[in-house]
């Protein structure tokens, strides 16, 4: 799931995307071309430690599946923690990740791009251990059930006098496999992640980056005792760096292309309205971009200058998502210089956005999308998702429509086929002009009450779906504080729904930093809650207005920041 930001005018556009950019689209692991390496296989090798100063006890290193943690191609370790990957010539040319993972350490990646040309890739692997030291623990749970919804049925570990924590679970032919959760006073529940124990008589990899400890025992139960002076700690930040030469330039590349990220984040400067002043920074983003990409495309064929136009491609995304002129020419003439196939699409898929972007604007560049797909299938849901994204912000509903269709024909069993329905779907609930759903939920504050929608009746509510660990939804409250106090009476009020992973974290935004005194709701299970489901939320912070005969008047559009009073202002006032 992502979290949107302000969707208004040009400044609007540029965000949404970012806002995916940032938070969905850093890929882990990403696709592998079809062409399998010829003139033997790349060995990949390199040395791994522990910020503590020795080597892991239990460490892996691995090429891993398109699109997961899962290991493919394993290496071989030593014990003083160096390793060697020597892969056969079916390994697929293209980006692949490597995955460093050891027990008591928080796993490292990093994208490599493999040609028939790559002969040698090395690394210098720093690990840094999941407890750091000063750390305050508030409490810690333990975890036996492994399917999708064990962290909402997690049991908290009994704390003894002497800092231990201890839990009885059941052995299962005279195993357990468990794993245990430490909450931390400076990190907020939902961000929390399950790591081994300090018990055990093995351990497993949970394919996920940490591993599971297994412990062997007589008899139906066993008390499992984890103690923090077991589990190593250190300050010191994990290094993962890349030391052959070649691999050293495409990682300064890749460098260049988080910069560029960055700064697109960061957004256009504000002129307020200098034209004058707009003009030259458009025209100064178009010369770098213009020139960038000329010095990429003189380039010959190879790692060098996929990565090159993979860079180029972004230096065009300031000028297309943010600029009051809305000129395609640069993605037109990437369009007709870059081959679909190019692996510069495989490389980072923020590549892609500048095209994207432009599409609704030059329909012809659709059918390049298509092609694009076609030779890159596993980045197909993500170009069609922020495809989905610009016809909305564009208001194109044809094309939306044929997406969506498509999306849904080709890509409904991908993790972002929820988002996609919730957030594209025709005929889905949450859409101006129709009624607000049935819902029937007990209130944060009095757990005695009901809320219902028709107790919503007669009056404009605001309905702000978000959660603590949002800095985007943070960022909405004083707005919607402020809009509170100014129509605050009987024709308006505001219902706010948590998505917290705990209620603890709710109750303590509000004792430090906003008390947000109206009706609340806390709902269970995260995006898979009631309330995700009922008011189709794939992503927050998301607005819902709805009006005194409970028919939805707007959905995010209108009601961030400053033109939330705006908007309520013309309805509220002109009753």
């Amino acid at each position: 799931m992502v979290c949107s930001s302000h969707p208004g005018g040009n400044v609007g556009r540029f965000f949404v995307l970012t806002m995916y950019i940032v938070l969905l689209g850093f890929a882990t692991v990403v696709r592998s071309q079809d062409d399998g390496m010829s003139g033997g296989a790349p060995v990949i090798s390199g040395t791994l430690a522990s910020t503590t100063g020795f080597v892991p006890t239990v460490f892996m290193v691995f090429i891993a599946e398109p699109g997961t943690f899962t290991p493919s191609i394993i290496a071989r370790v030593a014990k003083d923690g160096t390793f060697r990957i020597e892969p056969d010539k079916s390994l697929k040319a293209g980006i692949h990740t490597v995955c460093f993972a050891a027990v008591d350490h928080v796993m490292a990646t990093k994208m490599i791009y493999l040609t028939p040309e790559t002969r040698s890739v090395r690394f210098n692997v720093v690990l840094r251990t999941n407890r750091q030291r000063g750390e305050k623990i508030d409490s810690v749970a333990i975890l036996t059930d492994f399917t999708d919804e064990a962290f909402e049925r997690v049991k908290l570990m009994e704390r003894k006098s002497d800092g231990t924590y201890i839990s009885v679970i059941p052995l299962d032919a005279g195993k357990a496999t468990y794993q245990v959760i430490p909450f931390t006073s400076d990190v907020p529940a939902a961000n929390a992640h399950s790591i081994n124990g300090t018990m055990q008589s093995s351990f497993e990899y949970d394919l996920g980056g940490d591993f599971r400890s297994v412990i062997k025992g007589k008899g139906k139960k066993i008390t499992i005792t984890w103690d923090p002076k077991d589990a190593p700690v250190s300050d010191n930040r994990s290094l993962c760096d890349l030391v052959s030469a070649e691999d050293v330039q495409l990682d300064s590349a890749r460098l260049a292309q988080k910069a560029i990220i960055k700064y697109i984040k960061a957004g256009p400067p504000l002129f307020e309205n200098d034209s004058a002043a707009i003009y030259q920074w458009r025209q100064h983003q178009v010369e770098r971009a213009t020139a960038e990409l000329d010095r990429a495309l003189s380039l010959p064929e190879g790692r060098l200058r996929d990565f090159a136009i993979s860079n180029a491609c972004l230096s065009h995304l300031p000028i297309v998502l943010v600029s009051t002129n809305r000129d395609v020419s640069g993605p037109e003439r990437i369009v007709a210089e870059v081959p679909p196939a190019s692996d510069a699409w495989s490389i980072n898929e923020e590549a892609i956005v500048p095209i994207i972007a432009s599409a609704t604007m030059a329909p012809q560049i659709w059918s390049y999308l298509d092609s694009v797909i076609k030779y890159h299938p596993l980045y197909g849901p993500g170009i069609l998702y922020r495809s989905l994204q610009m016809c909305e912000i564009e208001k194109d509903e044809k094309q939306n429509k044929i997406l969506y269709e498509r999306f849904m024909h080709d890509y409904s069993t991908t993790d972002l086929a929820e988002n996609v329905k919730r957030q594209f779907d025709p005929n889905r609930a949450i859409m101006a002009g129709k009624l607000l759903p049935e819902f029937d939920w007990l209130l944060l504050d009095d757990s005695t009450k009901h809320l219902t929608s028709r107790d919503l009746r007669g009056k404009y509510v605001l309905i702000n779906i978000w959660a603590t660990w949002s800095p985007y939804c943070v960022s909405e409250i004083p707005f919607i504080e402020s809009a509170r106090e100014k129509f605050l009476g009987p024709n308006f009020d505001v219902l706010n729904i948590s998505l917290d992973a705990d209620v603890k974290d709710i109750n303590t935004f509000r004792t430090i930093q906003h008390p947000m005194p109206w009706n609340i709701v806390f709902s269970q299970g995260l995006w898979k809650s009631e309330a995700a489901r009922i008011l189709e939320a794939a992503e927050i912070p998301r607005t819902i207005l709805v009006d005194p005969d409970g028919r939805i008047v707007a959905v995010n559009d209108g009601l961030r920041a400053t033109d939330l009073e705006k908007t309520l202002e013309r309805y509220l006032h002109n009753k």
